[in-house]
């Protein structure tokens, strides 16, 4: 009876407890997804854009104290086009805003930036005298690249057995 538009699925939670509200005996209704895909979407959706653009700005201040200036703005760059990813694929799938994405979309903010930290750390504080940027950046990519690589490698492994798993939330983090 689910629609896969959140808001329809919303507007639809809401008619059903009207109808419960409107009926002679007491009753309460309740569906496993109202907590998850039906409460407070209005609110959470505003929710998450403010609380990932919080922790992004707080990313940001933080580039700023360890790497110079603008690569730190280049990494917060990087950090923002993982998000428009996110927030895309999560658009064009119709995964809607719940507590579960407001988590998933949070921790991106932290999974990208660990990554992006490790290579330009590495290209600026390992730059030999003379070198260029771009020499630097591949030397990093180089150096860092296998524990990068191990990173990700691992944690989509981990991801990728959640798949197999009955849970709603379980299959957003997938």
């Amino acid at each position: 009876w689910q629609s896969s538009d959140a808001e329809r699925r919303a507007e639809q939670a809401q008619q059903l407890l009207a109808l419960g509200r409107a009926s002679a005996t007491s009753a309460v209704l309740y569906h496993r997804s109202f907590p998850v895909h039906v409460g407070r979407f209005e609110d959470l959706r505003t929710e998450v854009f403010k609380t990932v653009g919080y922790a992004c700005l707080a990313v940001l201040v933080a580039l700023v104290f360890v790497l110079p200036a603008p690569v730190a703005f280049v990494a917060f760059l990087n950090i923002c086009s993982v998000l428009l990813t996110v927030f895309g694929f999560m658009g064009i799938t119709g995964i809607s805003a719940n507590a579960v994405t407001y988590t998933s979309c949070v921790m991106a903010v932290g999974f990208c930036v660990d990554y992006t930290c490790h290579i330009c750390h590495a290209a600026v504080h390992g730059a030999r005298s003379g070198e260029t940027w771009a020499a630097a950046m591949r030397r990093s990519i180089e150096t860092c690249g296998y524990d990068v690589l191990h990173g990700c490698t691992t944690a989509l492994l981990g991801v990728f057995m959640l798949i197999f798993a009955n849970s709603a939330g379980f299959r957003i983090w997938s």
